[in-house]
């Protein structure tokens, strides 16, 4: 599952042999829908892996893991910088 948008070369190439790429649209705040849609789809899987912290995908996507008992495996790709932090920081604290 990920947000609309283009898929990267490596998707792509995932999509060619067989793996279905689910795309839910960019959530400006955090929706039933979206976390709805996150624990239905957790049900059909071994593991959740997320790939960041702050958007509401993110969020959604880690409290379907815990409702599921699924294990969860987050890929912070620089969330967790000190530039990154300073940015919206009384958010993310």
């Amino acid at each position: 599952m990920t947000l609309e948008g283009s898929f990267s070369s490596a998707a792509l190439e995932c999509k060619s042999d067989g793996v279905n790429i689910i795309t839910l649209p960019h959530y400006k705040q955090i929706s039933l829908g979206v976390f709805n849609t996150s624990r239905i789809l957790a049900q059909q899987f071994d593991i959740i892996h997320g790939h960041g912290l702050w958007l509401p995908l993110n969020w959604a996507t880690g409290e379907a893991a815990i409702k599921s008992g699924k294990p969860l495996v987050i890929t912070t790709r620089g969330a967790l910088n000190s530039i990154a932090l300073k940015h919206s920081s009384i958010k993310k604290s």
